[in-house]
């Protein structure tokens, strides 16, 4: 059996090294992908609706968990949406939660929510096999990493021809949401900037997502590993009014709602009353929750939401600039004030919780219409002669020290396909 198959995998600790193929193994051929995202998230967000499309897209992961309670699976969370792998052997289940979601996203939160699944057996006698890798956080929580380009392959399928692929209606369904929030405020940034970016590679080998992060890591000395938009020092409690009003459209039932209230008052009364600093557990909890939060993630795309100042910010997108004339890095970055934080908390100990990250003032959604306006452009466009003649940006003209030339060992892998719509949605 299979079902293991996550979990058994070694994982690392370094962020960087996600470029090292070495990292990554095949998804069994008898699990499947998932992928689910909000239609229209992008009018939603400029509508003021980021913190309901957050809500729904990390409620994937909470709806996988309820169909597969004991068995680690593979996810991403992507702003408005969600990419998992999970057993075959689960697919009854994982439609049922997956059916029920999608119908409370509709009928309490006003937001359609497009679910689809694809076989990793299809995917690999299409020629792209699914590549994951395990990422540990520092308290051990394990977070899936994704390259090849199976999943933009997923992607594409799903939208494309939805009937065979979207999950079926499950008349009755109901899920259950309780271990997920959205409790605490939108988290200030400590240096004035919280920006979301996005970035993929023309030829998915590794490269230049390798010279990405080594800029972006001498720009902001001492790292990524640093920048980290949340801080227990920023995190403050919403008002219990306005979290039963939230709590309202998670419940498709009296009972569900009431039950979330009432687990609501219990958490206003520790965290916000600070009752729970008292409680050594639940003191922990709290100062551990940024070393459990997934502001650095890759699936086929680079997505980091990280603390910046103005300044680190301007030399971020100068390199991104440069990148894209010289080596055709596909980008998009958009600048937030503060962050947003979803969690996800079925139990308060070490690697049992984690907190999915976005910009507050549209994070990825906003970032997502630039990636998508480059990959319109014709590449003849940005990576000629003439077009890199025509600026004055060297890479290296942003940071202390250029990309050391590490080797990457993803030469040959499988390119990304660039069709691949797995980023927030134009309304």
């Amino acid at each position: 059996m299979t079902t293991r198959f996550f979990e058994e995998i070694p994982g690392f600790s370094t962020f960087n090294d996600l470029v090292l193929e070495a990292h990554y193994q095949e998804v069994p051929e008898d699990w499947w992908v998932l992928v689910t995202d909000v239609v229209g998230s992008t009018g939603a967000i400029e509508a003021g609706r980021y913190k309901d499309v957050n809500t729904i897209g990390a409620a994937t992961l909470v709806a996988l968990r309820n169909a597969i309670p004991d068995v680690q699976v593979p996810f991403v969370f992507g702003g408005d949406g969600a990419s998992a792998a999970f057993p075959g052997e689960f697919k009854a289940q994982v439609i049922r939660e997956l059916s029920a979601l999608r119908a409370l996203s509709t009928e309490r939160f006003g937001l359609e929510l497009r679910v689809g699944m694809v076989a990793v057996r299809e995917l690999r006698e299409r020629g792209i096999p699914v590549l994951v890798a395990k990422y540990l956080l520092e308290r051990r929580y394990p977070m899936a990493l994704f390259r090849g380009g199976a999943l933009s392959l997923a992607d594409q399928l799903i939208k494309t021809a939805g009937a065979s692929y979207e999950v079926p209606t499950v008349a009755g369904a109901a899920t259950d949401l309780l271990a997920l929030s959205c409790r605490w405020k939108e988290i200030e940034a400590s240096r004035g900037c919280a920006l979301a970016i996005l970035a993929m590679e023309p030829t998915g080998d590794g490269v230049l997502i390798g010279q990405l992060l080594s800029g972006i890591d001498a720009i902001l000395d001492p790292g990524t590993d640093q920048a980290n938009p949340v801080r227990v020092s920023n995190m403050a409690y919403r008002s219990l009014g306005d979290m039963w009003t939230h709590d309202e459209r998670f419940g498709q039932s009296f009972t569900a709602r009431l039950r979330r209230r009432i687990d609501t008052l219990a958490a206003y009364v520790l965290f916000n009353l600070k009752l729970g600093r008292l409680l050594p557990f639940l003191n922990h909890y709290v100062d551990a929750t940024p070393a459990h939060t997934d502001f650095r993630k890759f699936d086929d795309m680079l997505r980091m939401v990280i603390d910046c100042t103005p300044e680190q910010t301007d030399r971020i997108e100068a390199l991104c600039k440069a990148l894209r004339v010289h080596d055709g890095l596909i980008y998009g970055l958009h600048r937030n004030r503060a962050s947003l934080m979803t969690c996800y908390v079925p139990g308060f100990g070490d690697g049992e919780h984690v907190h999915f990250i976005d910009g507050s003032d549209g994070g990825y959604a906003m970032a997502a219409k630039q990636l998508k306006a480059q990959l319109k452009s014709e590449p003849s466009t940005w990576d000629s002669p003439t077009a890199a003649a025509s600026t004055d940006i060297d890479r290296t003209d942003f940071c202390d020290a250029p990309y050391d030339g590490r080797p990457t060992d993803m030469t040959g892998a499988p390119p990304i396909a660039h069709g691949r719509d797995h980023l927030p949605n134009e309304p």
